[in-house]
């Protein structure tokens, strides 16, 4: 397991810098998990995603659209100079922009390319400084300091951004990540937007925390997709309208999804109705139940800002039955427990050493006789009761009689859940 320096904080949450931490490069930062990162600014493929600039703020309300255009003019110019016409005209289309963009760099432009990067690496050589745009494109142990607005960038290569740090927002909007790419092990701590971005290979969130927004919808998700051990802190996901691949995992912890307030019902009820249909959509039933119930608690918490305390105690009524009608072991174990509790009451009627109990064989054995008792009053159904325990329990005492009655009720509604249970359980038609 991993030791944490500061276990209030996330994983990924930075808690040192070069600053304040003398065993650190100029640059660096360390995460609570111990794994160092460095600065985006030595990446040379984020020097070649901002070589007009970089974003100066942390929000993705102090973007500056028109820097994010010039940069990804270089990105394109560079990455698909080797694009024959017709694979322009076709990924411009798909990114929506204009055509010229994906031209190759004039010399002007590869002036201006060469000058940025030799700034940031100045003993690397001409023909190695610039990343090819063969190789993988490899941002991973990244520490982005400001917002990264990637916007309709095209990324031909295997993706990585795993154990990345974002201190500001990350904007890949109408993005296209034409194979594989890696969000693995990385912490969002401003607004992560993947609106319109085309997935076209395997999408990798695993264990990724979202701190705040996380926006997927609309676009598409062509191969498997992993959200399983992805933590959402605050907001509940998007995924309006996009298109999901049927290999797409989400988590049924709770403990991985934000606390339903006040302030985030009403959106996180939309957000988790559309989860469930996509979980729907991919037959996957118990997530399909999960987050069902997520949408119930949201519908409480509704209830109650209004202080309708009648609906809100429906909605909790409908998520107490249907947390049993998914489990197994909650209905089994209450059994347990209302036949012990009878056991219990008979096997103290049986102590008291009543006459009709002392007139019976059952003062011999009259603990096996008081969890036989209960065990019938729970399932009345088998008719052990008027087997064997008809003429005592004519004889007992009324509040003896109402637990014999209570028990036979709460029996049929528990065996109910339990095979309701197994069978949401093992897919039993």
């Amino acid at each position: 397991m991993v030791q944490l320096k500061d276990p209030a904080l996330p994983p990924g949450a930075i808690v040192a810098t070069h600053e304040e931490d003398g065993s650190l490069e100029e640059g660096q930062v360390r995460r609570n998990d111990g794994v160092v990162l460095d600065p985006a600014s030595k990446n040379p493929w984020y020097v070649l995603a901002t070589v007009a600039g970089e974003q100066s703020g942390t929000s993705v309300f102090k973007i500056d659209h028109n820097l994010r255009i010039k940069n990804r003019r270089y990105w394109h110019g560079w990455m698909c100079r080797h694009f024959s016409d017709e694979e322009k005209a076709t990924l411009a289309a798909k990114l929506e922009v204009e055509l010229d963009e994906l031209n190759p760099l004039s010399e002007e432009e590869k002036g201006i390319l060469y000058e940025r990067f030799s700034k940031v690496f100045p003993d690397v050589g001409q023909d190695e400084i610039v990343p090819s745009p063969a190789d993988d494109v490899d941002m991973s142990s990244t520490y982005f300091p400001s917002a990264l607005d990637m916007s309709k960038f095209y990324f031909d290569g295997r993706v990585s951004f795993d154990a990345a740090s974002f201190k500001g927002a990350a904007v890949f909007e109408a993005s296209h990540f034409a194979w594989r790419v890696d969000f693995v092990d990385v912490f969002f701590a401003e607004d992560a937007f993947f609106q319109r971005a085309h997935f076209a290979g395997f999408a990798m969130f695993h264990s990724a925390y979202f701190s705040h927004l996380a926006v997927f919808s609309d676009g598409e998700c062509k191969s498997v997709t992993d959200f399983s051990q992805a933590k959402f802190t605050n907001h509940v996901p998007f995924f309006f309208h996009r298109e999901i691949y049927q290999d797409t995992s989400f988590s049924d912890n709770a403990k991985l999804w934000p606390d339903v307030t006040e302030k985030n019902a009403k959106q996180s009820k939309r957000a988790y109705t559309r989860l469930r249909q996509i979980a729907a959509d991919i037959y996957d039933p118990d997530l399909e139940h999960f987050f069902l119930r997520q949408e119930m608690r949201c519908k409480e918490r509704i209830e109650l800002g209004k202080k309708d305390w009648f609906h809100a105690g429906m909605f909790r009524l409908f998520r107490w039955v249907a947390d049993h009608g998914i489990s197994v072991t909650r209905p089994f174990w209450l059994m347990v427990c209302v036949w012990a509790f009878g056991a219990g009451c008979a096997a103290g009627y049986f102590d008291s050493g009543a006459e009709a109990v002392s007139s019976t064989d059952l003062q011999d054995n009259r603990y096996l006789s008081a969890a036989g008792l209960s065990f019938g009053n729970l399932f009345g159904f088998l008719g052990i009761n008027r087997l064997y325990f008809a003429d005592m329990l004519r004889a007992a005492p009324d509040g003896l009689q109402f637990v014999a009655g209570l028990q036979t009720v709460l029996g049929v509604v528990l065996l109910f859940f339990f095979g309701l249970g197994l069978r949401n359980r093992f897919r039993l038609k």
